[in-house]
C-alpha cells in the first residue's frame, strides 16, 4: 500500500546477501560501487543500511530517508549523518509512493524546510531528488532551482531525467514543464540520472 493508499504491485525487498551476488557482477562491469536509495513505501531503514555500508564500504554508499515534517526530524537527519556516517539524502517526491502521498503540503522551498537545508548543506550530504509524475505536487522546479541556487555547494540529482512520460510528445504543457526540470542540470551542482527509464518506458521496447 503506498502512502496514498494506492495499491501497487511491486517486487519485495532483496536481502542484502542477494544484493551482493548482483553487485559481484560490477567488477566486471568496470562499476565502481552502487548507492542504496530508500523509499517511503518500505518505511526508514538508516540502521541497516548503515550496517550494509559498514559490512561491504568497497561496495556500498547509503542513503538517508527520514520525514522532514515529522517531531525530531533534524535530529534524526543529525544521528544518521553524523552517527551512521551515511552520505546521500533521498526525497522520493512522487504522491503515490513518495513523501507528498504523506505531506501533500510540503514545500521543498518552505521556510520550515530551510532549517533541512542548512542542515544537509553543513554535513556535505548529496541529496537525490525523485520528483515524481510532470506536473504532480512533487514537481518543484521553482523550489529546487531556489534552494540549489542558496546552497551552491551542495551537490543535487535529479532522479529518472526529471521523470518524462510519452505525453511530452503531444502535451505542450507537460513537455515544457519537463524541459523547465531537466535544464535545471546546466547548474554546476545539479545532476540528472537515468534510473527507472525502462521502467517509465515499459510499453515501449529497447532502446525506448
Amino acid at each position: 500500500m503506498a502512502p496514498n493508499n494506492t495499491k501497487l504491485k511491486i517486487i519485495t525487498p532483496c536481502p542484502t546477501e542477494q544484493i551482493i551476488q548482483l553487485t559481484s557482477l560490477f567488477y566486471g562491469m568496470q562499476i565502481e560501487k552502487a548507492v542504496i536509495l530508500q523509499g517511503y513505501l518500505y518505511g526508514y531503514f538508516n540502521e541497516y543500511v548503515a550496517e550494509t555500508v559498514k559490512k561491504w564500504p568497497d561496495r556500498f554508499i547509503g542513503s538517508i530517508l527520514f520525514d522532514p515534517l515529522a517531531e525530531g526530524s533534524l535530529e534524526t537527519l543529525a544521528h544518521a549523518a553524523e552517527d551512521l556516517h551515511l552520505r546521500v539524502l533521498k526525497f522520493e517526491c512522487s504522491e503515490t509512493t513518495g513523501i507528498l502521498g504523506i505531506h501533500p503540503e510540503l514545500k521543498l522551498d518552505s521556510e520550515e524546510f530551510m532549517a533541512i537545508w542548512d542542515n544537509v548543506n553543513t554535513y556535505g550530504l548529496t541529496t537525490v531528488l525523485d520528483p515524481g509524475a510532470i506536473g504532480g505536487l512533487g514537481y518543484q522546479t521553482q523550489a529546487i532551482d531556489k534552494v540549489s541556487s542558496l546552497y551552491p555547494e551542495m551537490h543535487v540529482v535529479i532522479t529518472h531525467i526529471g521523470c518524462p512520460s510519452r505525453e511530452i510528445l503531444t502535451n505542450s504543457e507537460k513537455e515544457q514543464q519537463w524541459q523547465a526540470m531537466v535544464a535545471l542540470a546546466r547548474k554546476k551542482n545539479i545532476w540528472l540520472d537515468l534510473s527507472a527509464l525502462p521502467y517509465l518506458f515499459r510499453d515501449e521496447e529497447y532502446p525506448y
